[in-house]
């Protein structure tokens, strides 16, 4: 160690020699940098001009992108009118309507859209030149046409001398065509906060060289500055003018330079900026020059009394050095170029089974025969010197991980750190032991505390869901016979034979209910051991972009792709905003520490059911994964994937075990799937109380039931018989086609029997014999047959809690509803789900 101080101050001294030098030459060299800082200059503007002009270059870009934008979302407006099949003037008042509002949405009441639809163009403010203009023009409406939905730019010359610009897109199918009409005016505004340089001009061209806007100092009339203009923009084409940068004359005779960019849709934009603007400040430049060569003469003279402090700096340095390495039991300093080490400073044992310097092989064999078997291996793969090697190209600066050696005769936990510093040179890194085993019997005393808390909790918690689940099970299916039975026999419709059996079965539905709460009351002083949660009411898709916003800004920030999908019916609802920040945080700071550049992360909200208070949270990533083996193990505390790691950030291993704790507090399920290299995908099934929306309530109830499920065909699954006939009369009322199965297993059995696309939807229950909805489910969805997918299936069961939402949907089914069944709840689903089949997701 010594040798290496002393080493380090003859360092220094030499260093202290070569700045000396460094700053003569600089003394010498000052005068003829002057020329170089000219050079520098033009360099500079150069590069400038060239940023300048592509970020005006990237605004029009934008303005070009709102236009296209426009004119794409009027076709598609157009098209879905005319397939819904709207009258032609209802059609024409739509296309207004949605050109006014596209103006006042982008803040430009002066731009103007047209349509052509069955030959007839429609506008607001229609004018006998541009129907003219549009009749005689076939060569510019097959353009559109050729152009295949793509929007095209033309300029036209009006009438009254105005050059505008033209943005169309058509429909070869039907032969419509959507114009937007972009004025003169319309350029302008869009320019508005147009920053250029001090006597600085702008030019923008179309395709054609038609001169579209300009903003210049020079004091010239509209025809001179348009012919000038225009010269520049066909020397540019002919590439007279090849390369941005180069230098001409302005319309005064006085130098310019030039630089110019052009756009996705052939637009060319032009700038150019005076010499004299570019040199300004140059006689500053000389004197600052002057005053630096000053100023070195008299570091000159303070560079001797400097060296005398460095020399006790560099002493003192060496002491705080000494100390900080007595952290460390052993050092080993690591070349990875030629593969071999030097002891710093090791432990006696060390220094009787490797040399002090070596190969690094070598070392690497020494240190083998310290640990176990297992640690033996996964020492001697993480730190190999490829995987050395390899970490120094990613940038990792820190890595390592805690394991148990023999250390003096006894058994001891230590950690071990592979650090690269720029101090050490590009080669060049250090391998540091430390002695942990007194914090790290204390951690794993912690550990086993919170297992077994964990323990309890989850056998709390099973206790828990196995008694509401079937208390969920046991009380709805009567309540379902009661509340149909009951809604059948009020019909007036209904025989007097039939209502009397519909009234036996609800009194004997009753009373097996009332047998059921009696015995339920008995238990209501059952404590379930879960923490009191915060019950506020709250919008549930505000808050949760509020919770993910952070998170896409940090992924964003770090070259990573991240994607957020919300798709709810009831975003009203009360529940803990707290405990589900926590919730989403842990697992969305995992999926950014675990992903790399490039990778891509999913953060997706649905609900279960349009009446379900069971909300579905998904983060999906494609990072590095967990192995198989390692998932049972993701929520106990302080446990982490591998042994040994990047070091750059952790949670120490609690963040999956605080998690499952927060969900099991919810009442709450979570499911983790991974693969090694893959990736990983969680999903967290929480229940949230459901808020009153009259807006909504009202819009249900105006919905016609009976027109929308209409001559549907379902197959209707329960092993109840009277809960099956309730459902089959209640769908029949509604004039649909029904096929009943007593269980899972005939379910299939008809569907493999009926025609392809003859079944339209599946009303699956859960719990059932011979085989449960699930496990039909999943059967039909592997059948080799096209509509196996495409069928839908849904869930109306007794069974409403987190984790049967979670198993539904697992096993394939598209929603799950509870029982008592609402036919009104059904139909909505249907349309949802059929809406959601025909827009193709």
């Amino acid at each position: 160690m010594d040798r290496i101080f002393a080493f380090t101050k003859k360092r220094v001294l030499h260093e202290n020699m070569r700045t000396i030098l460094t700053m003569a030459i600089v003394f010498v060299l000052a005068v003829i940098s002057m020329y170089g800082t000219y050079r520098a200059l033009m360099h500079n503007a150069r590069v400038m001009g060239l940023e300048l002009v592509r970020s005006y270059a990237a605004d029009e870009e934008r303005n070009i992108a709102v236009y296209k934008t426009t004119v794409k979302m009027a076709i598609e407006q157009l098209n879905g009118l005319e397939e819904d099949g709207l009258p032609q003037d209802k059609i024409e008042e739509k296309m207004i309507e949605f050109f006014d509002h596209v103006g006042d949405s982008i803040g430009d009441t002066e731009l103007t859209g047209y349509t052509i639809s069955h030959n007839r163009i429609v506008s607001k403010n229609l004018n006998e030149a541009w129907l003219r203009y549009h009749s005689g023009n076939a060569r510019w409406y097959q353009k559109i046409m050729d152009a295949d939905g793509e929007v095209v730019f033309q300029t036209k010359e009006m009438e009254d001398g105005e050059n505008v610009v033209i943005a169309a897109a058509g429909n070869p199918d039907t032969g419509d065509v959507v114009f937007l009409r972009i004025s003169q005016d319309c350029i302008k505004k869009t320019h508005g906060d147009l920053n250029l340089p001090e006597e600085g001009a702008y030019y923008l061209f179309d395709a054609e060289g038609n001169l579209l806007f300009y903003d210049a100092p020079f004091q010239a009339d509209e025809a001179a500055m348009e012919e000038y203009a225009t010269g520049l923009c066909q020397k540019i084409q002919k590439e007279s003018i090849a390369e941005s940068g180069n230098t001409i004359m302005d319309i005064n005779g006085s130098k310019q330079g030039i630089y110019h960019n052009q756009i996705s849709n052939g637009w060319l934009c032009i700038m150019t900026i005076p010499h004299e603007t570019v040199l300004l400040g140059i006689n500053e430049i000389i004197g600052i020059y002057a005053g630096v060569l000053i100023l070195c003469l008299g570091v000159l003279l303070l560079m001797g009394v400097r060296d005398i402090r460095m020399a006790k700096t560099v002493e003192k340095s060496n002491t705080i050095v000494r100390a900080l390495c007595n952290t460390f039991y052993a050092i080993y300093r690591i070349n990875l170029k030629t593969e071999t080490y030097e002891m710093i400073k090791g432990t006696t044992e060390m220094q009787e089974l490797i040399p002090k310097k070596g190969s690094y092989q070598e070392m690497m064999d020494g240190f083998v025969q310290v640990v176990d078997e297992h640690t033996a291996v996964e020492l001697t793969r993480s730190f190999s010197i490829e995987h050395l090697k390899k970490l120094g190209r990613k940038g990792i600066s820190d890595y390592g991980g805690d394991f148990q050696r023999r250390l003096n005769g006894d058994i001891k936990w230590v950690n071990i750190s592979f650090i690269l510093d720029d101090a050490l040179g590009k080669e060049e890194a250090v391998l540091a032991f430390r002695q942990i085993d007194a914090e790290k019997k204390r951690q794993l005393k912690h550990t086993k505390l919170l297992e077994n808390a964990l323990e309890a909790a989850d056998a709390s918690e099973k206790s828990q869901i196995e008694f509401f689940s079937k208390m969920s099970h046991e009380m709805r299916t009567p309540l379902n016979i009661i509340l149909g039975m009951n809604e059948l026999a009020m019909k007036q419709d209904c025989g007097e034979e039939k209502r009397m059996d519909y009234l036996q079965k609800i009194e004997q539905s009753g009373k097996e209910m009332l047998s059921l709460i009696n015995n339920i009351l008995e238990m209501s002083r059952v404590n379930h051991g879960l923490m009191p949660s915060e019950k506020k009411a709250f919008d549930l898709a505000e808050e949760f972009q509020k919770i993910v916003k952070p998170f896409y800004d940090e992924a964003t920030a770090a070259g990573k792709n991240f994607t957020i999908e919300s798709e709810i019916s009831n975003a009203r609802v009360a529940g803990d905003t707290l405990k589900l920040t926590q919730i989403l945080g842990n697992i969305l700071s995992n999926a950014l520490r675990f992903t790399h550049k490039e990778d891509s992360i999913t953060v997706s909200l649905r609900q279960a059911g349009l009446d379900s208070r069971n909300y579905i949270f998904v983060i999906a990533d494609t990072g590095i994964g967990m192995s198989e083996e390692f998932l049972p193990k993701l929520f106990e505390p302080y446990t982490q994937e591998k042994q040994f790691r990047a070091q750059t950030r952790s949670d120490g291993g609690l963040g999956m075990s605080v998690v499952k704790s927060l969900v099991s507090q919810m009442n709450g399920q979570i499911e983790v799937e991974s693969a090694v290299g893959k990736g990983t995908k969680v999903i967290v099934t929480l229940p949230f109380e459901p808020q009153e929306d009259d807006a909504k309530e009202a819009t249900n109830q105006s919905i016609d039931i009976k027109d929308g499920m209409k001559n549907m065909r379902m197959l209707v699954v329960d092993d109840n018989e009277l809960n099956r006939e309730l459902l089959c009369d209640l769908l029949q009322e509604q004039e649909v086609e029904v096929i009943p199965a007593k269980d899972g297993c005939e379910a299939v059995e008809l569907f493999q029997q009926s025609e392809l696309f003859s079944i339209d939807a599946i009303i699956m229950d859960m719990q059932m014999p011979v085989m449960d909805g699930c496990e039909a489910t999943e059967a039909i969805r592997a059948l080799e047959r096209p509509d196996a997918q495409w069928v839908h299936i849904i869930a109306v069961t007794a069974n409403f809690f987190s984790e049967d939402v979670m198993r539904t949907t697992q096993a394939g089914m598209n929603a799950h509803l509870c029982k008592p069944v609402n036919i009104k709840l059904l139909q909505q689903t249907l349309e949802k789900l059929i809406a959601e089949r025909e827009r193709g997701n």
